[in-house]
């Protein structure tokens, strides 16, 4: 996550007319795309943070408090591939917050248990 948000930062300054994503949509607004997925990560890593506050859980559990942008009604309908996804991302978001020295990890039960400090 740090070295994608880097990356961003990397590009920002390009001279860049038209993108052509890998999926999605071409589109011509290059920095303003940019600001709106930093912003996304920080409100994702502002909400992970919300979750674990108090409340020591795994990534799975994380991903399943999480708000997806989805059109299932509830987490237990989430396909297991979508689940799949979600962890991922709660993931990313968790190793990027130890990174950053706002939450820990530790070995319980043969499980990583995360927890904010």
């Amino acid at each position: 996550m740090r070295e994608y948000l880097r990356s961003l930062d990397k590009v920002y300054s390009l001279d860049v007319k038209l993108v052509l994503p890998a999926h999605g949509n071409v589109f011509e607004r290059f920095e303003e795309r940019i600001q709106e997925l930093k912003q996304h990560h920080e409100m994702r890593a502002d909400e992970v943070l919300s979750i674990l506050k108090g409340d020591e859980q795994d990534a799975f559990k994380v991903a399943s408090h999480m708000t997806w942008d989805v059109e299932y009604e509830s987490w237990e309908k989430f396909p297991p591939s979508q689940k799949w996804f979600a962890c991922g991302e709660a993931m990313a978001h968790l190793k990027y917050l130890e990174d950053e020295g706002k939450v820990q990890r530790k070995m319980q039960n043969q499980k990583v248990i995360f927890s904010a400090i």
